[in-house]
């Protein structure tokens, strides 16, 4: 359903059910961030893009704006929201100077923003093509620094809607990291001749360059759960249609496919004592098995491969359950997406990687 079909509805668990059913087919396409929601206000009704806004309702927009970035990241998939701001006409859409007191933009146009930002932290926000009171959304300081980012909070990118950048110098100033589409490299190559000239601050380059790599590489971890799921999915099955209906694959019997998807639906949907059990005791078989090989290894006995090779296993098991404990356990979003959970997974994987080494040289010195 459309947008404004969706919100029409009002009921914030079924724009949800939506929000994670994108999600899984965006994962299918290996597409990292959805373009969505789009929560302008409906202030004409000749705008040609009313079927997508949600509202003219603020704070109906604003709360089915939550509910949708909510689920949407929850899978492991980017939202963008959309078009910031006052992007509510047709006629010369993309250059109109939208005047508007401060107080009606901070309470009806700026509002379901406000919401989607300080509640649900989407990872993109994108400018529109429209003037707000004399400068473009896409190079506004005030609009993008001041308010979104000071304000708000906001720690995600601010993406271009495709074409809406005028001038990119300004533009990154003022707090746009990408541009969107390509321009073959003329903004790039402006934005290199400013800095030579000492137009522009190298220290702007470094801040917003930071922001685009945690946005499209530090945060891809977050995805891999995510990732994984749906690729044992259309391995199982092959779809049928994009709305999201699946049948089984002929070369897979039906009950590998019922038991593993059994088996990863339990795992995602433990409870806390379950989930810390189930650690402990991978934990106290690791360390039983490794003690044993180095015991089989000081004594000279082949069976020490053996145990070897069942701790390696055991220490990646406990680093894959870390991992899931981690990216699944929390509520907050910030947590999930957050620079440092990039560097935890990282090191989780370096420790098991040289656990594995360790083991090998082990069953290397053992003869084996």
């Amino acid at each position: 359903p459309s947008g404004a079909g969706l919100c029409s509805s009002w009921d914030k668990a079924l724009i949800a059910d939506v929000a994670r059913a994108i999600a899984r087919e965006a994962q299918a396409a290996e597409v990292g961030i959805v373009l969505g929601p789009a929560v302008n206000i409906k202030r004409s009704p000749l705008c040609g893009r009313n079927f997508e806004y949600y509202s003219e309702d603020p704070y109906l927009a604003g709360e089915m704006a939550v509910s949708y970035v909510d689920a949407l990241q929850g899978e492991g998939v980017g939202a963008s929201v959309k078009h910031f701001a006052v992007n509510n006409q047709e006629t010369a859409r993309m250059t109109v100077d939208a005047r508007v007191s401060d107080r009606a933009l901070r309470e009806i146009y700026l509002y379901p923003f406000e919401q989607a930002v300080t509640r649900a932290q989407p990872r993109t926000v994108m400018g529109s093509y429209n003037r707000i009171n004399g400068e473009y959304a896409c190079q506004n300081s005030w609009l993008l620094d001041k308010v979104l980012r000071g304000e708000w909070g906001f720690e995600g990118a601010v993406v271009s809607d495709w074409g809406a950048v005028d001038d990119r110098v300004r533009s990154l100033e003022a707090g746009l990291e990408l541009q969107m589409p390509g321009d073959a490299g003329d903004g790039a190559r402006s934005i290199v001749r400013a800095v030579e000239s000492g137009a522009l601050d190298e220290g702007f380059l470094d801040h917003y360059t930071t922001s685009d790599v945690t946005l499209y590489y530090l945060r891809h971890p977050i995805q891999l759960l995510g990732l994984f799921e749906v690729g044992v999915r259309n391995a199982f099955f092959t779809r049928t249609d994009y709305s999201g209906n699946y049948e089984q694959s002929s070369g897979m019997p039906a009950r590998a496919k019922a038991l593993f998807l059994s088996i990863w639906s339990t795992f995602k949907e433990r409870s806390a004592p379950q989930t810390a059990a189930s650690l402990l005791l991978l934990v106290v078989a690791f360390l039983f098995f490794r003690r044993k090989a180095d015991e089989k290894l000081e004594s000279g006995k082949e069976a020490a491969s053996v145990y070897t090779m069942l701790s390696v296993l055991l220490f990646a098991a406990v680093t894959v359950e870390l991992m899931t404990v981690v990216i699944l356990s929390g509520d907050s979003l910030l947590l999930r997406q957050s620079f440092l959970m990039g560097c935890l997974i990282d090191l989780l994987a370096i420790m098991a990687c040289t656990e594995g080494l360790h083991r090998l040289k082990i069953i290397e010195t053992d003869g084996q």
